[in-house]
């Protein structure tokens, strides 16, 4: 599965991603997402799609964690390809892509998790105030403290409250 991410080409992508997310075998699936991470590390056409494919990998849950740190360790030119799903249609996804942006630890993709603060799912937002927080980041404090007094999820405006600092005194 490597050998066919450094060899690339165009029917590389689609391969690897079928068999990262559906082969039965662990060792495969990595093989196949180690392939993806390989391609996607590219400078080339074949590497924004070999990121969108690990992205959609997250979707699988048993495949979420090993495609989310192979998407971590992508070069940062890769933070906006990467980003992408967070328009994916399922929140677990988008979930997944806030956490490895996170794991990224660059201005980019810290900014990428700021728009997900604006995210349809509570959960999304919630994740993307806790790595937010957990980063250290002071750029989205006015947005934080926004969401941690108007949200109307409770977990959500909990999250916010902690990343931004604010008390709730204000």
């Amino acid at each position: 599965m490597v050998a066919i991410g450094e060899r690339g080409g165009s029917h590389a992508v689609s391969t690897l991603e079928w068999v990262a997310a559906a082969d039965e075998a662990r060792d495969v699936a990595e093989a196949a997402i180690a392939g993806l991470a390989t391609l996607a590390s590219r400078d080339d056409e074949h590497g924004a799609a070999a990121a969108r494919a690990l992205v959609a990998v997250t979707a699988e849950p048993s495949r979420r964690e090993p495609s989310v740190a192979a998407l971590a360790r992508l070069p940062v030119r890769r933070a906006s390809d990467v980003a992408g799903g967070l328009a994916h249609a399922s929140p677990s996804v988008r979930r997944a892509t806030v956490d490895a942006l996170s794991r990224m630890r660059h201005t980019d993709a810290t900014r990428w998790i700021e728009t997900a603060l604006e995210d349809a799912s509570p959960a999304v937002r919630s994740a993307a105030a806790a790595e937010l927080r957990r980063l250290g980041s002071k750029h989205a404090t006015r947005k934080l403290v926004m969401l941690a007094r108007t949200d109307p999820d409770v977990e959500v405006r909990q999250a916010a409250m902690m990343a931004s600092g604010w008390r709730g005194t204000e």
